[in-house]
């Protein structure tokens, strides 16, 4: 596979442990030279597209003081 930067658009919210991200891209596997894969000697295949879903947890170093103003756009 290869890497390639990919610009998302999440949902965010601050949290008492942190800020929460979350959010989904499609995407299409031959871009990133993958092989959608095949089973059953090809006769089962996979779509190339396919969609990443996330949540992510964004918190601060243990000890440091969490700033729960979230500024979006």
């Amino acid at each position: 596979g290869k890497s390639r930067p990919v610009e998302l658009t999440a949902r965010a919210w601050s949290s008492r442990e942190g800020v929460w991200l979350e959010g989904a891209q499609p995407l299409q596997m031959t871009d990133y030279d993958v092989k959608p894969p095949k089973m059953m000697l090809g006769a089962m295949r996979v779509n190339d597209h396919v969609t990443v879903h996330y949540r992510l947890l964004l918190a601060p170093a243990s000890g440091a003081a969490l700033n729960t103003k979230l500024n979006t756009k």
